[in-house]
Parts: structure tokens; sequence; C-alpha cells
């Protein structure tokens, strides 16, 4: 019985965290063009999840901005990112939206 509590609750606080998470943000090796931006967003745009994508090539990065009650597994996206050609070094979930992690990055 404890062990049912306890998972209930461990489901209850991962489901909670899961969908605050505005985006998902990755530190990507291997884009040098803007043909490696495109190619990134445009498999990551094809996720159902996906309200945006942002992809910086000179900070390495990708965010993937959620619709609102919406979420993708992290290893989804990471695969979607290798799946293009490209090396996923590190991926979180994140509070920013798009527009935060741009500011973020350009200072």
């Amino acid at each position: 019985m404890k062990r049912a509590i306890a998972f209930a609750v461990f489901a209850a606080m991962f489901s909670t965290a899961a969908l605050a998470a505005r985006s998902i943000k990755a530190d990507v090796n291997g884009m040098v063009c803007s043909f490696c931006a495109a190619a990134i967003e445009k498999r990551l745009k094809a996720l159902s999840a996906t309200k945006s994508v942002y992809v910086d090539l000179s900070k390495k990065i990708v965010a993937l901005e959620l619709k609102d009650g919406q979420d993708v597994a992290l290893e989804k996206v990471a695969e979607e990112i290798r799946d293009a050609g490209y090396d996923v070094v590190n991926i979180v979930r994140s509070e920013q939206t798009l527009e935060q992690i741009r500011r973020e990055r350009s200072k």
C-alpha cells in the first residue's frame, strides 16, 4: 500500500512538472549553416506538441516551445535532432518562453 501511495505521489509530481514546462532546450553540436537550422526546425515543427522552434547556430542551441497543455518526451526531441544528423549534448525542460531564451542567449 505504501508503495502505491508513493508511486501515485511521484507520478503526480512528474506529470505536474511536465505540464508546467513551456519549452525544451538542447545544446547541439554539428550545426554550421542555415540549412542545418532549417533541417532541425522542420523536424521539430512536425511534432504535434510544438508551438514554435528557435535555432541559434552561434550558440549551438535548439529550443522548442510547447503548445499549452501539450508535452513531448525529451528523448523524442533528441531523437529527431539526431535523426537530422546532429549531436545532442544536453537536453532539459524549461519554464522559459522562446523569447526569454533568445534574450538570455544574446547577453
